[in-house]
């Protein structure tokens, strides 16, 4: 007997499927559109079973006739549920199982339409399990019933038996079954040479990446690669990364990145065509689906604009609005708009959403805010990526803190783009250790490209001799993979002061620089700042800790040099504590003012808390400014970072001076020596960092270079000038390939 000569039963409905009618409580009939028809009938045929897309397309589309199908059921499953009155966040009858296909819910009961004799069958079946099984032979008393009537109806059952053992001999899935990742690594770069960006090509083929000796195109199938040539016009070397793709599969953007100045955004050929500048100050994302248009942002990643690919004329579509900036744009499907991450900071933290923005109408509509993606509020911007799938899912990267700072997950999303919304966020990966982002996949979105990166901090120990203005080869004193950094020296400068987060929370520790071990000095703690200076009574340590609760604000504490109990000294915001290394001198304290203009200096004690004011250093980057207190305490060394300009200030009234080093030349981490007549400082370059040693008269000596991306170097010189202990980062950057996710 074939069901379509049945009707079937559930909840308030009752569908005829031979005539595709579906009534709900007795009102008049509704026809179904052919392939909702179709996916229903599928659905209620296997009640509890999993009905995979390809199924459903062969039963769709037997002769492959539609191109874009996985788009096709998705709009056709919508119009089944708005029939139904269901939805795909909370399922009556239809589940969606993540990147395997659906399943029907409810119970189901199938009946044969009655014939002549007045006479009907019913089956009963559930989601969980067959519920029942039943004969009815209408309205006539059994024993009227003639032989022929009991071989027919013997028949049914026999039938109606049929599909019961089928049923439950099959296995059936009780639970959604997470893919298995096949994942392959692309890439096998050291930390001295990372990965700094890359994207797989739409066809699959190429995969272009960079990294600090260049641009590459490599072959994926055979894993060949060459080198491309880049843009030969900067005089200073550029931090070259790959943008995405054009669906030609024949041109990709590439941005080269210069200290202090917008991006210039290029186009590269792979066949052997002119490179050309397309635009400066542009982050490109990506093209449309038909290839037609470029998504780039602009303005500081304030704005979208669109760019044809055609003839590169462009319209702005999106501005962010005052105090939010855009991240990871990514083209819909159907190209009708585009989905981005939107960051505003509120309350001192960021909070991000994502957002929906129209093509043709610029409209803009919110899919995810608040605590559905507050993964994603935790990453740095230069870490939330995203990208939209074909078959419709969001792929997004999302933060957990941990030992290494960071472990990055991918969520997804369900996209409905006729009701423009979004099913809550599912995470599918679970794992730690690293960070993701880079996105790209191929144009069919079987294939999904990222970068797998951890970043760890160690502190060094180096032998100085300030005659000749020289260190020792480096040697690590911290033998922890996590993140590590020299927070100060013991007065007797035979031990660093390590702040470390290799508890899973903060601490301090005594590491002795001639012997292993180390000594908790106080642990457990939410956070700890970098420098925690020794007072000039060699009594106590002073950090800084966040407040919870309270962005932004921060309490002063005070521990005793051998450890012990944590205690508060003050509470404040925007502020720094610098200490001395003579005895008899005062600790300061430095903090914004309350229009941001001026940093005050004031005397701090570890028992008495704030003190007098001591001076103010008035300038309209004032909150951009770091500083670190000379050894005698009567002067301040002031900086903004990555430019070649620093700041002597007296605490006492006197005139300030300033002090250049060469030009090309771009500092951070400014420290003074321990005898007061130079500072250390480190010196960003594209492909790593350099330690340098510049005195007051400018003059400047490179002492250690590490080769690497976004390289944190910092020394902090020993109170007897011997040795300079040294925080420098590893990171580790290489490109993934995800197949079946």
């Amino acid at each position: 007997m074939q069901r379509s000569e049945k009707l079937a039963r559930f909840g308030q409905f009752e569908l005829d499927a031979r005539t595709g009618e579906l009534r709900a409580n007795g009102n008049g009939p509704v026809q179904l559109a052919e392939q909702p028809l179709q996916i229903l009938l599928a659905l209620l045929e296997c009640p509890g079973e999993l009905i995979s897309r390809d199924e459903l397309q062969k039963r769709l589309w037997p002769n492959n006739t539609v191109v874009e199908f996985e788009h096709s059921i998705s709009a056709a499953m919508n119009r089944l549920r708005k029939a139904l009155g269901d939805s795909a966040e909370n399922p009556k009858y239809i589940e969606t199982l993540a990147r395997r296909g659906y399943r029907w819910k409810g119970q189901v009961e199938w009946r044969v339409q009655p014939g002549s004799n007045g006479e009907a069958t019913s089956e009963k079946y559930s989601g969980d399990a067959i519920i029942a099984n039943e004969v009815k032979f209408g309205r006539r008393h059994a024993n009227a019933v003639s032989v022929r009537g009991y071989l027919l109806a013997g028949g049914v059952v026999i039938l109606l038996a049929l599909p019961l053992l089928w049923f439950v001999g099959k296995p059936r899935p009780t639970q959604p079954v997470r893919r298995a990742w096949r994942q392959k690594q692309l890439t096998v770069n050291t930390s001295d040479n990372p990965v700094t960006g890359g994207a797989i090509s739409p066809d699959g083929k190429y995969l272009a990446y960079t990294d600090l000796n260049g641009m590459h195109l490599k072959l994926i199938a055979s894993g060949e690669s060459q080198a491309l040539s880049v843009p030969d016009v900067y005089a200073e070397k550029p931090d070259w990364q790959i943008g995405y793709w054009l669906m030609d599969s024949s041109h990709f953007f590439a941005i080269a990145g210069l200290p202090l100045r917008p991006a210039d955004l290029w186009m590269i050929s792979v066949t052997g065509g002119a490179q050309r500048k397309i635009a400066t100050g542009a982050n490109p994302w990506g093209g449309s689906p038909d290839g037609s248009l470029v998504a780039v942002t602009m303005s500081d990643d304030h704005e979208i604009w669109l760019l044809k690919s055609s003839d590169e004329s462009r319209r702005k579509l999106l501005t962010s609005g005052p105090g939010s900036r855009i991240r990871a744009v990514t083209w819909a499907p159907n190209g009708s708009g585009m989905a981005y991450i939107r960051n505003a900071e509120s309350a001192g933290e960021n909070l991000a959403q994502i957002e929906f923005v129209e093509i043709g109408t610029g409209k803009t509509h919110v899919l995810l805010a608040g605590k559905a993606i507050e993964d994603v509020s935790r990453l740095e911007e230069g870490f939330q990526d995203m990208t939209w799938l074909p078959d419709g899912r969001l792929v997004f990267s999302g933060g957990q803190p941990d030992i290494h700072g960071m472990s990055c997950n991918f969520w997804q999303s369900h996209i409905d783009l006729e009701r423009i919304r979004a099913s809550a966020p599912e995470r599918m990966t679970d794992w730690a250790g690293f960070c993701v982002n880079n996105m790209s996949q191929t144009a069919d979105g079987k294939r999904l490209v990222f970068n797998r990166s951890s970043d760890l901090l160690s502190v060094y120990v180096a032998d100085f001799d300030e005659a000749n203005v020289r260190v020792t080869e480096p040697r690590r004193l911290t033998l922890t993979e996590d993140i590590s950094s020299p927070a100060g020296w013991s007065l007797d400068s035979k031990e660093v002061f390590v702040r470390s987060n290799r508890e899973g929370s903060w601490g301090l520790y005594r590491r002795a620089i001639e012997r292993d071990g180390d000594t908790p000095i106080v642990t457990g703690r939410e956070g700890i700042s970098y420098w925690a200076p020794v007072t000039p009574n060699d009594q106590w340590i002073l950090f800084k800790e966040p407040i919870a609760g309270e962005a932004g604000r921060h309490r002063l504490m005070r521990v005793g040099v051998a450890g012990g109990v944590a205690e508060e000294v003050l509470q404040g915001k925007d502020f720094r504590v610098g200490c001395p290394l003579h005895a008899g001198g005062t600790c300061v304290i430095a903090e914004l003012s309350v229009d941001r203009q001026e940093i005050i200096f004031s005397a701090v004690s570890a028992m008495s808390g704030r003190g007098a004011e001591l001076a103010r250093f008035a300038d309209a980057r004032a909150e951009e400014f770091e500083w670190d207190l000379s050894p005698d305490g009567r002067q301040a060394l002031l900086h903004v970072p990555f430019t070649n300009e620093v700041t002597l200030f007296p605490m006492k009234p006197g005139g300030r001076r300033s002090l250049k080093v060469k030009e090309g030349m771009h500092l951070r981490n400014v420290t003074w020596t321990a005898e007061g007549r130079g500072f250390f400082a480190a010196n960003s370059l594209a492909t790593g960092a350099q330690l340098i040693h510049v005195d007051l008269q400018a003059n400047t000596k490179v002492l250690w270079t590490v080769n690497g991306r976004d390289v944190f170097l910092m020394g902090k010189e020993s109170p007897d000038g011997r040795h300079v202990a040294i925080q420098a980062s590893a990171g580790n950057s290489n490109l993934w390939m995800a197949e079946n996710f």
